[in-house]
């Protein structure tokens, strides 16, 4: 009986690690995707980052999308007009 509930805890541990790994591939995006300097992308989170007061990075770029994300959790949305918020 023990041996055969290990089995089945083997087989439905792979089972669930995976299904989590099917469903982490489709539903992960390419966070590491470069964003060219010309981008309006780019241009945008440069502005916010002026009207908020905000230093710019210190890194001129190109960026990815990851640090993108970092970028926006740092600027204060109560702070921006409606158009900023908006971009």
């Amino acid at each position: 009986m023990k041996k055969t509930a290990k089995i089945f805890l083997c087989i439905l541990l792979f089972l669930a690690a995976s299904s989590g790994m099917l469903f982490a591939s489709i539903t992960d995006t390419n966070r590491q995707e470069i964003v060219s300097v010309d981008s309006p992308i780019y241009r945008a989170m440069k502005n916010l980052y002026i009207s908020t007061g905000l230093a710019l990075p210190s890194t001129t770029g190109p960026w990815t999308m990851a640090e993108f994300d970092i970028m926006l959790s740092r600027i204060d949305v109560n702070a921006l007009s409606e158009e900023e918020r908006a971009t």
